[in-house]
């Protein structure tokens, strides 16, 4: 395509192994690396109760440790001088340090058979921050994992990702849902996860091979816990609680109609982007990608005009790519409000998508987009350093 899958363009765990050493004077001798993910389809509906449909990306964020002689020390490498944190030190909501702090303490209480010693450990990562791939769920799972290994935790993958919800809900005060966590912690390669985040149920469907994925990064950046967000999740939770159900993504289409009329839009599109999710995880495992890209393109609208998650770059690069020849259908990922789109292509559609995209955007917004091909890719793991 042109562009690099791993738009950072460098390997996470050599960057932390180097820069481990470089900080504290030792190798690691413990490694993990948790993946960025794309959601296929799905979106504002985890925290509904609604069915979702993520894949991992290839890239990764990566924690290495060793053993410390006081206090647990992080080094987020990537900040430079801002990266250095101690635990006891001030962890303030949506910081960095809140989500660190979240995960030491949610897997410190966990079941365990070993004790709890301090450790030097360093971050790096190649998901881009804020770009609708899940960055922070990358950085949770990948602290989380190795944690557990080295405090002898003995955790299944939803274990781990219900203990990174917990860290980003309660302590990085983002009301997210489970999905970023789940996917991330256990994706399988080559494989879309159907996640019911009612049940907790999961399916794996396989992305057929002449799918092609891409993402088209718009260069906008979002905060999830400062922006519109937590208005939704309200606006859900009161549009359920009037409708006497636990789960909007499961109430009755028809039912709409009982909520005030400032709820209608929201409600609305929970509801029919549940259906459209499960449509199109059956058009995908039957290989009818033009019945996959319809209901991409439906959910993109809803997202747009029912849920006012886009901006007008979104739109933009959605629109754009969407009438490329070779393209299924395109759709905002993420929590919205900037961030990336998602594309469904063949392979001659993803090979135009760059110079179709890339130029024009630039010419339309006056910043660069990147443009890159995503495949599904495996969970969290434990790495030799």
């Amino acid at each position: 395509m042109g562009q690099s899958a791993a738009p950072n363009g460098g390997d996470a765990l050599v960057r932390a192994v180097r820069a481990h050493l470089s900080r504290f004077g030792v190798k690691p001798t413990l490694g993990a690396t948790a993946p960025g993910r794309v959601n296929l389809i799905g979106e504002h509906v985890d925290y509904c109760g609604g069915r979702v449909l993520p894949i991992a990306i290839g890239v990764r964020t990566a924690c290495v440790a060793s053993p410390a002689a006081d206090a647990t020390r992080v080094f987020a490498s990537d900040l430079g001088q801002r990266g250095g944190w101690s635990v006891g030190e001030p962890a303030p909501p949506g910081s960095w340090q809140s989500y660190a702090l979240g995960v030491l303490e949610e897997v410190r209480g966990l079941p365990t058979r070993g004790a709890c010693g301090p450790l030097d450990l360093t971050i790096a990562s190649d998901v881009p921050i804020g770009a609708g791939l899940s960055s922070s769920a990358a950085f949770e799972v990948s602290l989380g994992l190795l944690l557990a290994r080295a405090w002898g935790r003995e955790v299944s993958f939803a274990d781990l990702a219900a203990a990174c919800h917990r860290a980003e809900h309660d302590y990085a005060g983002v009301p997210c849902g489970i999905m970023d966590q789940m996917v991330v912690a256990g994706a399988v390669a080559g494989h879309a996860m159907l996640l019911d985040c009612g049940t907790g149920e999961v399916r794996m469907t396989p992305v057929p091979k002449d799918a092609v994925l891409v993402v088209v990064d718009t260069g906008v950046r979002h905060r999830l816990g400062e922006s519109e967000y937590p208005k939704r999740r309200a606006a859900c939770e009161r549009a359920a609680a009037i409708l006497g159900v636990r789960a909007l993504a499961r109430a009755d289409a028809s039912e709409i109609g009982r909520l005030p009329e400032d709820l209608r839009p929201f409600a609305r599109h929970v509801i029919s982007e549940d259906g459209r999710t499960v449509r199109f995880a059956s058009c995908l495992a039957g290989g009818d990608l033009a019945g996959a890209g319809r209901a991409m393109n439906e959910s993109h609208e809803s997202l747009r005009d029912d849920y006012r998650v886009s901006c007008a770059e979104l739109d933009w690069a959605a629109s754009r790519a969407a009438s490329m020849p070779g393209v299924f259908g395109a759709r905002m990922t993420g929590g919205g409000f900037g961030g990336s789109v998602i594309v469904l292509a063949t392979h001659p559609g993803a090979q135009g998508l760059p110079g179709a995209i890339s130029p024009a955007f630039e010419r339309e917004f006056g910043h660069p987009c990147r443009v890159f091909e995503v495949t599904a890719s495996e969970g969290a793991r434990l790495e030799k350093v």
